[in-house]
């Protein structure tokens, strides 16, 4: 599965795209050096089982790893998969 990822320096997006089409998107916004996670969106509930919030999360992880920032997580989603994996706690500001 490949993650897209789109920043104009304000907001950005994680996303899945197939044939064009959002398949899952997860937004966030900057302040500071802060990246926060503020909206997901699965088009297709029956999608979950693809694991679509979890990579989401992971490449957002993994950015924020990359370019010294903290994540703040308002999206419950996102907020969940954080809690749940180990070693994704210490980008959380």
């Amino acid at each position: 599965m490949e993650i897209l990822h789109l920043d104009d320096g304000a907001k950005g997006c994680f996303f899945v795209e197939e044939k064009k089409k959002r398949l899952a998107e997860m937004h966030y916004m900057w302040s500071g050096e802060n990246m926060i996670l503020d909206h997901m969106v699965i088009r297709d509930r029956r999608n979950l089982h693809r694991g679509y919030p979890k990579h989401l999360v992971h490449e957002a992880v993994e950015y924020a790893k990359i370019i010294g920032a903290h994540i703040i997580p308002l999206c419950p989603e996102a907020q969940q998969v954080i809690e749940q994996m180990p070693g994704y706690q210490e980008v959380l500001v």
